[in-house]
């Protein structure tokens, strides 16, 4: 069995992941800003790029609240004295968030027709 401290620098590693996650979302979420400004400056047809947009800054929002309530549960169980690793499949989802997210963000910067076509 897993000693006290062993258990505390445990669940200090599993929030410094998270919180290495919530920067890669926020971060995301300031490129897709970017991607945002050039597409509707050259490109058309926008529906698709418009859903696409609202549904990576909601994985990637998802991302950023599911990382601080298991961070929050990690740590208000430890004030308590009870080391656990359980966040009850908060930081899982918390990743698989970010994932579709960044994948959406990318998949944003190719969608539109180009005004500039001939």
């Amino acid at each position: 069995m897993a000693g006290l401290d062993d258990q505390r620098t445990a669940v200090q590693i599993k929030t410094s992941l998270a919180i290495r996650l919530v920067v890669l979302a926020l971060a995301f979420i300031g490129l897709e800003a970017g991607v945002t400004a050039t597409v509707l400056d050259r490109c058309e047809h926008l529906l698709t790029f418009y859903w696409t947009v609202v549904a990576s800054t909601t994985a990637l929002t998802s991302s950023v609240v599911l990382g601080g309530l298991g961070i929050r549960k990690l740590y208000q169980d430890g004030y308590q004295g009870n080391w656990e690793l359980s966040d009850d499949g908060k930081f899982h989802y918390q990743a698989l968030c970010c994932l579709i997210g960044a994948i959406l963000v990318l998949l944003s910067a190719v969608l539109g027709a180009s005004k500039f076509r001939s």
